[in-house]
């Protein structure tokens, strides 16, 4: 029935529900799930509402909803350095907070199309180790020791988290050579000058990532 409709009576119908949704008080993948399928590009007013309904799933603790919120509020943006900032907030929670990371391919896509800030790059690369997981372990440390080069620079409370990512990854992909070298990394990043004060990781993770890999 619906795909015998015009798709913008499809859309308008998808609209009138987001808009109900609301009214109505419903979890906010109910509102997301229709405002993104209502939208075109450029609709500001269903980018304002995504936006709103992914405060509202991170403010219950739902961080995969909120992430995907954003994305689609990127997805939908036409101008380069909004769609930029949406994408990189959808990465942050859905990389800092989220269990799972479903749906990254998609969300790298609109990393990789949007121009980044120096700051915002460490997102793009952990996304891309993300989404390297799928299908070679291998790749996908490797691509979190890129990462690693970007937060180092301007995100350094994430370096251990990655070098941990790496370490695990490199280990499950049975290569412990590179498992040693992001061990031996984080041991070395610990204890140098660049690691921030306080330590955004316990103390003690270096040592026990380097004593499980011996």
């Amino acid at each position: 029935v619906i795909d015998a409709h015009d798709p913008v009576d499809v859309r308008a119908m998808h609209r009138l529900v987001a808009d109900v949704a609301a009214r109505l008080g419903s979890p906010p993948a109910v509102a997301i799930h229709h405002l993104r399928r209502g939208a075109l590009v450029g609709d500001e007013a269903a980018v304002a509402a995504l936006e709103a309904n992914a405060e509202r799933a991170h403010a219950a603790a739902q961080p995969e909803v909120a992430a995907r919120a954003w994305q689609a509020a990127a997805e939908l943006s036409l101008l380069p350095a909004q769609r930029a900032s949406r994408a990189v907030r959808a990465a942050r929670v859905w990389l800092s907070e989220a269990i799972s990371v479903e749906g990254a391919a998609s969300l790298l896509q609109v990393l990789n199309d949007s121009p980044l800030s120096p700051d915002d790059t460490v997102w793009r690369e952990w996304t891309r180790a993300e989404v390297l997981a799928e299908s070679d372990l291998a790749e996908s440390a490797s691509a979190a020791l890129q990462a690693v080069r970007h937060a180092e620079a301007t995100q350094p409370a994430l370096v251990p988290w990655l070098l941990w990512d790496a370490a695990a990854t490199s280990w499950m992909a049975d290569d412990p050579e590179l498992g040693m070298v992001a061990a031996s990394r984080l041991i070395a990043w610990s204890t140098s000058d660049a690691a921030p004060d306080p330590a955004p990781a316990p103390t003690w993770l270096a040592s026990a990532i380097l004593g499980v890999a011996c």
